[in-house]
Parts: C-alpha cells; sequence; structure tokens
C-alpha cells in the first residue's frame, strides 16, 4: 500500500497501492500488465467491518460491503479533474465504475464497485493464503452473512408478531419482513451472478438496479437455472410481492417461514456448489433422498478413533517436518484458518480440542503417509454415515480434513537456481505446475493441485499452455521464483512454519540473502 486517505464530507476511505517492484527491468514488464504507476480502492466507511481471531485476539482481515464511490461522488471526481486537466477516461462495466486521473506524472486507476455484498477483504501477507483460497473464503463469509440475516429476519419477526396489538400492524411487520426476504434472496443471487461472471453474458445495466427478475433472467439465459429451480424462482418473486406490498392478499407469518426455509435451501444449495469445484465450474450435485450427515458428524466425531488408520498408515518415526491433522469446524468458520488451537488428531486416535503443539497432537512425518492416512479417514467416516443410513455424496461438504506443517530439523541442501531452470526446462507445459521446496531444501515441480502445503515453501500454480515450462519456455520466470523461494525459504528457518506466495519479491542483494540463510543453516541442530 502507498497511501490510504480519508473523506469524511463523502463517508470515503481511498486505498492506493502499486505494484511492488522496485527493480527497473522487472517493473518495464510488469507494466505491461499492470499498466497504471498506480491503483487505487474508493471504499465506503460504513461498508467497512473486521474479522476478528478471538485465539490471537486481533484483527485478522478487513471485510470490504458495497465497495463504491456512489456515482454523484465518481462525476464529481471527474469534473474536478477535467477542471484542472488530471482526469482522462472513465468507464462503467455491470460490477464497476473505473477512472483515471494523472497526478505529479503519475496514473491512477480507480475503482469502485457497486455490490450490496462483501465484495472483496484485505489479509495479510504472512497467512499465506493463495488468491483462490481466500477468493472462496469470501464466499462463505458472504453466505455466512447471508444466513445469520435470514435468521434474524425470522426472529424478529416472530417477536414483532408477538407484540402486534392489531391486524394493521400486523401487516406492517410482514411486509418489513417481505422486503428484508426480498433483500436477501437478491443479494444471494446477486452473489451467484458474480460467481459465474468470468463465464456468462449480460448487458452493463447498473448493478446496483438489478432486480430479482433481472437476476433470474441473467441466470436463465445462460442456462445456469436448473428446471426444478425455474419454477420455485417465479413463485419466490409473487409470493414476496405480495408479502412485502399492500396487495390485498392474506398474508401469514407462516408464509414467511415457508419462503424463507426455500430460501435457506438455495443458500445450502449455493455453499455446495462452491465447494464442490476447485475450478468454479459450478455444478451442483445431485439432489439425494437420503438425510445429511451434518448434524450426525457434528454430534459424534469426537467420539470416532482412527486408531487402527493410523496403525495402517503410519510407518516412519521421524523427519525433518512432521504434519498434524486439523479437523476445521466448518468451511464458513473461516477464523479457524489462521488459529494454531483447534481440533486435531491425537496420538490415541481420537480428534480433541488442543492446541497445534501439544504433545497428545498425533505427528507424520511422511507426505505420502498423511495423504493415506487422510483419505482412509475419509473412507471410515463415509463407512459410519452410510451405515447409518445418511447421505455420502455430501460428505465432502460436512468433513474438511487440512494439514498443518511445523519445521523438525535441520534440512542439509539450499536449492539453486539452476537446479529450478533444469526442473522448469523438462516440466510438462500442458499440465498445471507448481514450484515447491521440500524439507531437505530439494526443489520440485509437481502437478497435484492443492499439494503445494504439504510443503515448507511453494508458490503460485503455473497454468497450462502458457510456456512457464517445458523445452519451449524462455524460463524469465526462473530467477524470480528462485527469489521468491530464497525469501520463502528465510521464513520457514526462521519461523518453522510453511510459507506461501503469488508475488514475486524485489531482493535487492541477493548474495546476503542467501549467506543469511547458509548462516541460519549453518547454526541450527536437529
Amino acid at each position: 500500500m502507498k497511501k490510504v486517505e480519508f473523506n469524511h464530507e463523502q463517508g470515503l476511505m481511498i486505498i492506493y497501492f502499486k505494484v511492488p517492484e522496485k527493480d527497473p527491468e522487472m517493473r518495464a514488464m510488469r507494466k505491461m500488465v499492470f499498466s497504471y504507476d498506480t491503483y487505487s480502492m474508493a471504499i465506503k466507511l460504513d461498508s467497512i467491518r473486521f474479522a476478528t481471531s478471538k485465539e490471537k485476539d486481533a484483527c485478522i482481515g478487513v471485510l470490504i460491503r458495497g465497495v463504491s464511490d456512489n456515482q454523484k461522488y465518481i462525476k464529481k471526481k471527474i469534473k474536478e479533474g477535467k477542471d484542472n486537466n488530471h482526469y482522462r477516461d472513465a468507464k462503467t462495466e455491470f460490477f464497476s465504475t473505473e477512472y483515471l486521473t494523472l497526478e505529479n506524472g503519475e496514473l491512477t486507476n480507480t475503482i469502485g464497485i457497486d455490490t450490496p455484498i462483501i465484495a472483496c477483504w484485505i489479509i495479510p501477507k504472512e497467512f499465506n493464503i493463495s488468491a483462490y483460497k481466500s477468493k472462496i473464503i469470501l464466499y462463505h463469509i458472504n453466505i455466512k452473512s447471508l444466513t445469520d440475516r435470514l435468521d434474524r429476519n425470522l426472529s424478529d419477526l416472530h417477536d414483532k408478531i408477538q407484540c402486534a396489538q392489531c391486524k394493521e400492524i400486523k401487516m406492517e411487520v410482514l411486509q418489513a419482513a417481505g422486503n428484508s426476504i426480498r433483500n436477501i434472496g437478491e443479494s444471494l443471487l446477486k452473489l451467484k451472478v458474480n460467481y459465474y461472471y468470468p463465464k456468462i453474458k449480460m448487458s452493463n445495466s447498473p448493478y446496483h438496479s438489478l432486480l430479482w427478475g433481472d437476476l433470474v433472467n441473467i441466470l436463465n439465459q445462460n442456462k445456469l437455472v436448473k428446471e426444478e429451480e425455474k419454477e420455485f424462482y417465479g413463485k419466490f418473486a409473487r409470493k414476496v410481492n405480495e408479502l412485502s406490498h399492500a396487495s390485498g392478499i392474506p398474508a401469514e407469518e407462516n408464509d414467511i417461514i415457508e419462503i424463507s426455509a426455500q430460501l435457506r435451501e438455495l443458500l445450502d444449495s449455493f455453499r455446495a456448489i462452491v465447494d464442490s469445484d476447485p475450478i468454479c465450474m459450478g455444478e451442483t450435485p445431485e439432489k439425494t433422498a437420503l438425510p445429511s450427515p451434518k448434524d450426525f458428524i457434528h454430534d459424534n466425531y469426537l467420539k470416532w478413533n482412527f486408531s487402527q488408520e493410523i496403525k495402517d498408515c503410519i510407518q516412519s518415526t521421524s523427519g525433518k517436518c512432521h504434519f498434524s491433522i486439523k479437523w476445521e469446524k466448518s468451511h464458513m468458520d473461516f477464523t479457524s484458518l489462521f488459529d494454531q488451537k483447534g481440533v486435531y488428531l491425537c496420538n490415541d486416535g481420537t480428534f480433541k480440542d488442543v492446541a497445534l503443539l501439544n504433545e497428545d497432537c498425533l505427528k507424520i512425518y511422511n507426505r505420502v503417509e498423511i495423504i493415506t492416512l487422510i483419505d482412509a479417514i475419509y473412507k471410515k467416516i463415509e463407512h459410519i454415515c452410510s451405515e447409518s443410513g445418511f447421505d455420502i455424496d455430501s460428505l465432502k461438504f460436512e468433513v474438511n480434513l487440512t494439514s498443518a506443517l511445523e519445521k523438525c530439523g535441520t534440512p542439509s541442501h539450499l536449492f539453486t537456481l539452476s537446479e529450478i531452470k533444469d526442473l522448469m526446462s523438462t516440466a510438462d507445459d500442458s499440465q498445471y505446475n507448481q514450484l515447491v521446496i521440500d524439507e531437505d531444501g530439494y526443489p520440485h515441480i509437481i502437478q497435484e493441485i492443492g499439494r503445494g502445503s504439504l510443503y515448507p515453501v511453494s508458490q503460485e500454480i503455473w497454468t497450462p499452455n502458457n510456456w512457464y515450462v517445458g523445452p519451449g519456455s524462455s524460463l524469465s520466470d526462473a530467477e524470480p521464483s528462485y527469489q521468491l523461494c530464497l525469501e520463502g525459504w528465510l521464513f520457514y528457518l526462521q519461523t518453522g512454519r510453511p510459507f506461501y506466495s503469488d508475488l514475486y519479491p524485489y531482493i535487492e542483494n541477493e548474495q546476503a540473502l542467501v549467506e543469511e540463510i547458509k548462516g541460519l543453516m549453518n547454526n541450527q541442530t536437529d
């Protein structure tokens, strides 16, 4: 970040940031992609929320809803820019309005996004969360926010109906509840449209003006609504209109409860879509007549014992790093990603609520063994749920096992640029590729998406057919990748925790960094 400005008159905070690159040659290359000198985001102050961790007693992220200059403010800025010859250009798209200004020889691109959903969040780099994972977490934050609003609406409705002293007041209460449900429903559809946005066609209508029918039409036109959903979308619009307007049609509390239950199904379905496909294709799993195992798992997972699975899968008793298995309490419980305290698999075969470094935590010293053990645990849970009469197809939405890596030995090798170039030149460019460094200091290129977190150092995945790697590659990413790995390796040696980044660093003195790393490796003992 370059600077932060506050405009209290407009209720805005404006964050200015640059692509971090001090090296002139590298900066020139980056400007081919990031063409402006400075980028900025205009944020409504009343749209900012803070995600906190009770375990860390700290802010772990800044949530931003309605990241927007309003149209009036944008027009004012453009007029000011024209008056002082700073204004350069403006364009409005479906989700946003952007404008350019020139000041002190620097071009600044400012974006205002008009949306009722939480459109972005700012998280510390040290949490090592990939861009894709942070996006998935953000969808879950939105889904949880809408679910909470739906619950509050029902609770408030019940309390107010009980206090209503006449028919007219009761109707006003029902109309207000109907309006709230409509807003929640439209926010959900805007969230879905945002999710599918890269793959769908739609007009440049102002985003804030789109209502339920407009959003349903967008999803319909792009064949993103199943046949069984079409009837519900129409029924929802009619029922909510009847409830939220003085239509004269009799309405009862049960009407709100019924439509809320249907809306909750849509929220659950969308959550399943987000969870089910790592490349965001958005296919909804088929419905099943069997009940969800969610409550059954929640009530019993601390009672289950996986001693036999541990015995069958784990052989190694030492190594230079070890892994622990964490049971994430909820896909939506994003704060658990940043806490070392949680529910971990312990030596006695059960999951317990303990700290990561607790001696009861099971330590696994082999990368293949932890993968095998996690698969075996999933299979046992699947068998338990199947035998108990639950839907096992939805199991992956209710059981979320992650790995935690900790350094416990001294690496014997420091990777070199030459080694990384050799790996890149022989890798298969038709596959996804990811450069990683293992616990002994050797580089590897892996093709298994999602396995990078099992290595002390990993970087962003190279997508296929872009000539990042392979015999025909210029290997232009080799040097910056090497420097990123050096930065990550230093972090790993200093903290004992894994490092991930998708941003190449600027290292002014590479040799000094190498010497610092070698000094740490020489001074550390097993």
